[in-house]
């Protein structure tokens, strides 16, 4: 299997986190936007940091997402140049927006295995093609940075949408879900998951009618935590924001592991999720739901506590 860590929402404190990469058998690294704490227009700094800090990281492949709070990088995602400084093992997914020229950032070598915000991870050298190829092989991963806009005076409205234009969001969500992906990225949660009363109805349901959805990660909201009910779909539903209400950076990262083998045939997904007893990560909430539903505490000794998913096809 694959693993992947998830973040969200670090606001600038990245070179702050000890994220498990790597050395630690990470294999990717998931981010869900809000890179920025208040990011304007054309403040290039901000991007070239950005860059600087994807460069320290060590992992197989970087899935990112833009944010309400990453302007100037909205503002990358409407050129059809990358950044310089942008790291050949980065992707920045984007799918269509209606109205938007919003598209995805990766470089020369990479682009091209990227279609409509989306891409297709396989084989055991985790390697990349594009999601309507070898449709036996591996799983597909979609995002956008699309969350709903709440207020018109906010500063924070990069990759927003209109709560009003429910045919445009429908049609956001549809083509995220085009090529029937097993982990969505959004920035935005979907209705009644972690959202603080935030969350987009069109995109909770569009998500719980597509089959191939395993995981989906989001953040934006800043009340992480896991759902592991299994729905009609996703089997598990992940705010991986790594800042609490107050900005403060004190979340652990979201870590699971993903089979790589064939398609999966329907009706047989399943999902084991390892918890923390202690900790930070979970809410008491969470922590009864675990506890209620039998799920073994796994976590290193002398290590942060980790939430371990095992998600097979």
């Amino acid at each position: 299997p694959v693993r992947f860590v998830v973040v969200s929402d670090t606001h600038g404190f990245e070179r702050d986190l000890q994220l498990p990469d790597r050395d630690d058998g990470v294999d990717c690294l998931l981010h869900c936007g809000d890179f920025l704490m208040e990011g304007g227009t054309g403040n290039e700094d901000s991007t070239k940091d950005l860059c600087g800090w994807l460069h320290t990281l060590r992992y197989q492949w970087m899935f990112l997402i833009g944010g309400n709070h990453d302007q100037p990088i909205q503002d990358e995602v409407c050129r059809e140049e990358p950044p310089r400084e942008w790291p050949d093992n980065a992707l920045l997914l984007q799918s269509p927006i209606p109205g938007e020229r919003w598209q995805s950032i990766a470089s020369g070598s990479v682009a091209p295995h990227i279609r409509d915000g989306a891409v297709r991870l396989s084989g055991p050298g985790l390697n990349l093609s594009r999601p309507d190829q070898d449709s036996g092989a591996g799983f597909v991963i979609s995002g956008s940075g699309m969350s709903l806009a709440n207020s018109s005076w906010s500063a924070s409205r990069a990759f927003q949408m209109d709560r009003s234009k429910e045919t445009e969001r429908r049609e956001a969500c549809q083509g995220l879900l085009r090529y029937a992906p097993a982990i969505v990225m959004t920035h935005g949660p979907p209705k009644g998951f972690f959202d603080e009363g935030r969350g987009d109805e069109i995109l909770a349901g569009q998500l719980n009618d597509c089959s191939s959805v395993l995981m989906h990660v989001f953040g934006h909201s800043h009340t992480p935590g896991v759902d592991v009910t299994k729905k009609k779909s996703a089997l598990a539903t992940v705010n991986a924001s790594m800042n609490d209400r107050f900005y403060f950076a004190g979340n652990w990262p979201v870590i699971f592991d993903m089979d790589l083998g064939p398609a999966r045939p329907p009706g047989l997904d399943t999902v084991e999720a390892a918890v923390p007893e202690s900790g930070p990560l979970l809410s008491p909430r969470q922590r009864d739901a675990a506890t209620s539903s039998g799920m073994p505490a796994m976590y290193s000794e002398g290590s942060p506590p980790q939430k371990i998913h095992k998600i097979d096809k």
